[in-house]
């Protein structure tokens, strides 16, 4: 059922936070570009059961990916310092004040000019859920299947050869890692073409 993969999906991002601070939770497979560059550099490695696992984390909807080049831990550690700041990183005073807005969320700017969304995450410990925010400096909107697409091929052709660009090999990608239907064609500049290009570049 769809509860039961949500809550799936919930535990398996806990693993990604191990390094995080409390009481910050982040996806950084949805919301982090030089997280998923070593994820794919450690599916090079032979840990394609771990990209699988990050894959089912990007979700099915619409994602925006921080492109600039603090880390989930810097990142988290600002969102905290503006919040005990202000006295809002206890939780009662942070559902609160997320409360006062009527789509319960709250945005946070940290110092490289990015804006984050705060909301309220289903861990008790971990209730301060922060993604990044939408048309964010420093960060690119997209669709989650553009993003595991690109994942995908990026690293099929990485252990099978050719071009992350060929369609074909993008088609294999797409059935082999995410059971997906095949693409007609791509453009190198736009829209799958320029994630891949993005992840790809070192």
């Amino acid at each position: 059922s769809e509860q039961i993969r949500k809550c799936v999906r919930f535990y398996s991002m806990k693993n990604y936070n191990e390094d995080i601070p409390h009481p910050v939770l982040f996806n950084p497979w949805k919301h982090h570009i030089n997280f998923i560059k070593k994820e794919i550099n450690n599916a090079f490695a032979g840990n394609v059961d771990r990209l699988r696992n990050g894959l089912v984390l990007i979700g099915g909807s619409v994602t925006d990916l921080y492109t600039g080049s603090l880390t989930p831990l810097q990142i988290s550690k600002h969102i905290i310092k503006e919040l005990k700041f202000f006295g809002r990183l206890g939780r009662d005073s942070y559902f609160k004040w997320i409360g006062e807005t009527r789509d319960a969320y709250q945005t946070i700017e940290i110092p490289d000019l990015s804006r984050w969304t705060l909301r309220i995450g289903d861990d008790k410990e971990r209730y301060v859920h922060i993604h990044t925010g939408r048309y964010s400096p420093l960060s690119v909107r997209l669709k989650a299947l553009t993003l595991k697409t690109a994942i995908s091929v990026l690293v099929w052709v990485k252990l099978n050869g050719g071009s992350p660009y060929d369609v074909t090999a993008v088609n294999k990608a797409r059935k082999y890692f995410i059971n997906e239907p095949p693409v007609k064609s791509l453009s190198t500049n736009y829209g799958l073409g320029r994630i891949i290009k993005m992840l790809g570049d070192d």
